[in-house]
């Protein structure tokens, strides 16, 4: 069986490009354009000289590596300006209490004994920033913290709580701002201080994913033993009921995996659209175009996590290359998969859920069918 592997290269340079440069945004725009004088370098060798195939295929695969780094460096010295901006790094040198306006993006989970290092604090993107009356329009990715006062009168941090809030609902809150290392993601923190007051709620269709959430997770309370508690989990990527005992043991039986949204997931979602299609006569296009908006809605429901996002996109790329009347192929749309996503938000190349879906999709794609051929002569 032969494997594309021309691909891989480029999604690969993106990939270190991203990764390196994050921890050192001042040299993304030289490193950028080195790489792209050294793109259009390979790309006018291989159209002046007359080589064989072999040299030309490999000379390209090389312009478009080092062309993916370049875009990648580009896309580190663009962003990184807008998640640290000036005024971000002024208030958090001063220490001075500042009012931000926060769009939520996760909200914790609900399950008992979290304690102060719960598992998932909240996340969100601050919007706006008020410093005394100066009013700061910013696009901040942020971890939003409140302080629990102790009974020896000192102060822990703790995520804050606040279920009534939905996700894409913006709260307003007086707190403290510091910021995180360049390679960090959220960018910031913002540890409360007062009262979280609500903002603007949450769009339509944020709305929609938060009545469907609760509603699932509601049907699902009423079934037996733990699979009630699980199932949430494992569909839609709801875990507020799993309580610690439940998540001991599905970690010491090496099943933990099971309580998150994977790419199989999104797989079964497209071949349920596409058999119902394929039953009422819908036209390949009209089918295609049918998975494609369950899979848009089935990623707002389950909130766009790094591992769904790469099923989502990649997904993506195999369907518009049936609906060009090319069959599509496991390895190259992975790796166009990586060199988009890492683009789109370059501290996705740091990310070890991102990292960890990748290389198990990779392992299925390039392992699965020898292993398959080989276990066949012993097994059934």
């Amino acid at each position: 069986m032969n494997v594309d592997l021309r691909l891989v290269a480029p999604a690969v340079f993106c990939w270190l490009a991203a990764g390196v440069l994050i921890g050192v945004p001042a040299a993304s725009f030289a490193t950028a354009a080195l790489l792209a004088v050294g793109a259009a370098s390979a790309i006018g060798f291989t159209l002046l000289s007359s080589p064989p195939a072999r040299r030309a295929t490999v000379l390209g695969v090389v312009a478009v590596s080092l062309a993916a780094a370049a875009v990648a460096a580009s896309a580190v010295a663009v962003i990184e300006p807008i998640r640290r901006p000036d005024i971000v790094h002024e208030v958090a040198q001063s220490h001075i209490h500042v009012t931000a306006t926060v769009v939520i993006a996760s909200i914790p989970s609900a399950a008992p004994s979290l304690g102060p290092l719960q598992r998932s604090p909240i996340t969100g993107t601050m919007t706006e920033l008020m410093r005394g009356r100066e009013r700061f329009a910013v696009s901040v990715p942020v971890t939003l913290y409140g302080v629990r006062t102790t009974g020896e009168g000192g102060t822990t941090r703790a995520p804050l709580r606040p279920d009534p809030l939905r996700i894409g609902a913006e709260v307003v809150v007086t707190a403290t701002l510091a910021q995180n290392p360049p390679e960090a993601d959220p960018a910031a923190r913002l540890f409360a201080t007062g009262e979280l007051h609500p903002g603007a709620g949450p769009p339509w269709w944020s709305n929609w994913a938060s009545e469907v959430r609760s509603g699932f997770s509601a049907a699902a309370s009423n079934l037996p033993g733990d699979g009630g508690d699980l199932l949430p989990g494992l569909a839609i990527g709801d875990r507020s009921a799993v309580n610690d005992r439940l998540d001991e043991a599905m970690k010491t039986s090496s099943l933990s995996r099971l309580t998150a949204v994977s790419g199989a997931n999104c797989a079964i979602i497209i071949a349920c659209v596409m058999l119902l299609g394929g039953l009422v006569r819908l036209p390949r296009g009209w089918r295609i175009a049918a998975s494609l908006f369950a899979l848009c809605g089935f990623v707002v429901l389950v909130t766009p996590e790094p591992s769904v996002l790469r099923a989502a996109v990649m997904a993506t790329i195999v369907m518009l290359s049936l609906a060009g009347g090319r069959p599509g192929a496991g390895i190259p749309a992975l790796s166009a998969t990586v060199i988009v996503l890492v683009v789109s938000d370059p501290w996705l190349s740091r990310s070890f859920g991102f990292a960890l879906s990748v290389l198990a999709t990779a392992g299925l794609l390039v392992l699965a069918a020898p292993l398959g051929r080989v276990l066949g002569r012993w097994m059934p």
